[in-house]
């Protein structure tokens, strides 16, 4: 007998780091060790226990949490955002030469955008020259200075930064306009979209992911995003925390 989606019990990411050590799947994975792992900035991107992928929240919902991504769940994600993603695909093609990829975000910590970049790196140490980090953390200026000495072909960023690129390149202080400019992390609304596109004169394109299952959405060459509804389920609930009808509009 299946059980309904409906009739499982919500699960909060507080419960769920509680209880890590109790519902994990694999026994071999402990919170502590987890949490120390991430601690240490040198160990981005490599292998925990020479098998998981591990990466962790910024806490947004009130509470950080650790997620450990196996093989399998990585080869998933990897083929998803080859096939369907507006940006990836190009990073991954060993045909697109002279691409520079530049994310401008949170880097240095174990965050699923800045590990996945580590990740390809370890990966495909060719692609040293290809994929770069910029940490938004700094001072506009310097942020500026670097995006002008690298001038990358694509940069992948989250609404609110683009909306900064856009007013430096406005005020003939951003030189280097990237092709393609890739967002996700934030909303970004139809006007800042276009205020964006207009001033950096490039195509800007959304994605939508989760520490959870990273490469939950993509946007299509029409303009609408698609959830990879096959990989994930998303379920719409109220301000309480309960699960809405289909057709009617959750909190969250």
């Amino acid at each position: 007998m299946h059980s309904r989606l409906a009739d499982l019990p919500i699960a909060r990411k507080a419960e769920l780091m509680q209880r890590f050590d109790d519902w994990v799947t694999d026994p071999t994975l402990r919170l502590d060790a987890l949490r120390r792992f991430v601690s240490d900035r040198l160990c981005i991107a490599a292998p925990f226990l020479d098998r998981y992928v591990v990466w962790e929240s910024s806490g947004s919902s009130g509470e950080p949490a650790v997620f450990a991504q196996d093989p399998k769940a990585m080869a998933v994600y990897d083929t998803l955002g080859f096939w369907r993603g507006p940006g990836l695909r190009r990073t991954a093609n060993p045909l697109s030469v002279g691409e520079r990829v530049a994310f401008v975000g949170a880097t240095g910590g174990h965050f699923a955008s800045w590990v996945s970049m580590e990740r390809l790196h370890r990966l495909n140490p060719a692609l040293a020259g290809s994929l770069h980090g910029i940490s938004f953390l700094q001072r506009a200026s310097d942020l500026v200075a670097q995006q002008n000495a690298l001038a990358p072909t694509v940069v992948a960023t989250y609404p609110s930064v683009a909306v900064l690129l856009a007013e430096e390149r406005l005020a003939g202080r951003l030189s280097a306009v990237p092709r393609e400019l890739s967002t996700g992390g934030e909303d970004l609304s139809a006007s800042t979209r276009a205020y964006v596109q207009l001033a950096l004169n490039c195509r800007v394109t959304i994605s939508y992911g989760a520490s959870e299952f990273l490469p939950l959405a993509f946007e299509c060459r029409c303009g609408s995003v698609h959830l990879n509804s096959d990989w994930a389920i998303l379920e719409s609930v109220d301000k309480r925390g309960r699960g809405v009808p289909a057709g009617e509009v959750g909190a969250t």
